[in-house]
């Protein structure tokens, strides 16, 4: 059976892997790595960071990030980093350093960064939860972790075409209909991802720092 096959006949039947903690382990999982493609963009997720905390693409400070895709609910799923810090071992989104919300919302520049956090709850409403991106700002500053709002169980991946979205749950409990992004700045020596409810709006909003923003497409692909 091909990896392909292996990771359809997975997620059709369901495996649960109940995950209430962060030191919970899942029963069953796929072991592959996040492609991602856009307009003139064909690269995957790295392991490397940038210089605010936020995964990078691949190439730069790392090689390709590893996952494990694991079932948690036969929708919803959690992705597992093998090769990311382990005191932050899922793949998770985190509120936006210049966001000021916790929610991500269209007809607003709202956003948040892919990162890698601790693990919460499915359907949990966004709280402070630690992650890389809150551990570098909170160094830099002198601070403490768990100052922005991130949320790790909230991935579905597509049975037929590996296609990777995002649920984030606003604090009023709706589930907005989000779009990756790649943010690329300073030439292109930082290139890190995110999600938005409202891609002309980022788009607009990072223009201003100078930023790139090309809406891209998350693909898991099975080892």
């Amino acid at each position: 059976m091909s990896s392909f096959s292996k990771l359809v006949t997975f997620i059709s039947l369901s495996l649960i892997a109940c995950v209430s903690q962060v030191s919970a382990a899942p029963k069953s999982c796929v072991a592959g790595t996040i492609s991602i493609q856009g307009n003139g963009i064909n690269t995957q997720l790295g392991s490397g960071f940038d210089n605010d905390g936020i995964y990078n693409k691949a190439g730069l400070g790392g090689g390709p990030l590893q996952v494990n895709l694991c079932d948690n609910t036969g929708a919803i799923t959690i992705l597992q980093t093998t090769n990311g810090p382990s005191q932050f071992p899922f793949l998770g989104i985190a509120q936006g350093l210049a966001d000021p919300s916790s929610d991500i919302t269209a007809g607003t520049a709202t956003y948040g960064f892919v990162v890698a956090s601790q693990f919460t709850n499915l359907g949990q409403h966004p709280g402070t939860l630690d992650n890389e991106y809150d551990s570098f700002q909170s160094s830099a500053s002198g601070g403490a972790f768990g100052g922005l709002f991130a949320q790790s169980d909230i991935w579905v991946v597509d049975p037929v075409t590996s296609i990777v979205t995002a649920k984030w749950v606003n604090t009023d409990g709706s589930v907005p209909s989000l779009v990756f992004f790649q943010d690329s700045s300073d030439g292109g020596q930082i290139i890190n991802y995110g999600v938005t409810a409202d891609i002309a709006a980022v788009t607009a909003s990072f223009a201003s720092d100078g930023d790139v923003v090309t809406e891209v497409t998350f693909k898991f692909v099975p080892s």
